[in-house]
């Protein structure tokens, strides 16, 4: 068949390719030789893929897993600490002062006679009465 292509001049590839196919054992015989190549015949340890996936699962929980568990657990520390009067901010930018509270929710007052119910979830800051009145005194000194 390669024959008749060549000739015909119709062919569907270059003549340059069509000759021999490489042989497999091309990259055998360039490599090692009989005395089994330049690492004297040791094998490779299967554990050596283990030692750098461990590094990189290391890697990310420093870098990445710890310190978000550390904010999350910051954050619920904040949202336990509010008490009824607090001034706190949602994540929505609403700001108010707390009027009533229990388990899930807040109530929040963000004007006169405007009270609006909010999951605990949604406070983004906290700043106490107590807090405001020890920054106005460390200013004044």
């Amino acid at each position: 068949m390669i024959e008749f292509l060549q000739q015909g001049g119709d062919s569907f590839a270059p003549p340059s390719t069509l000759g021999d196919a490489p042989s497999l054992n091309a990259t055998t015989e360039q490599s090692g030789g009989a005395a089994g190549g330049a690492n004297g015949g040791a094998q490779p340890s299967p554990y050596g893929g283990m030692w750098m996936l461990g590094l990189m699962f290391l890697v990310i929980w420093m870098f990445l897993i710890r310190p978000e568990r550390k904010r999350q657990r910051e954050a619920q520390q904040m949202r336990d600490s509010i008490k009824k009067g607090d001034a706190v901010v949602t994540a929505g930018g609403i700001h108010g002062k707390v009027a009533a509270m229990d388990e899930a929710t807040l109530t929040l007052e963000v004007a006169d006679k405007v009270r609006i119910k909010f999951n605990r979830n949604a406070v983004a800051a906290v700043s106490s009465s107590e807090k405001k009145a020890e920054a106005k005194e460390e200013s004044k000194e």
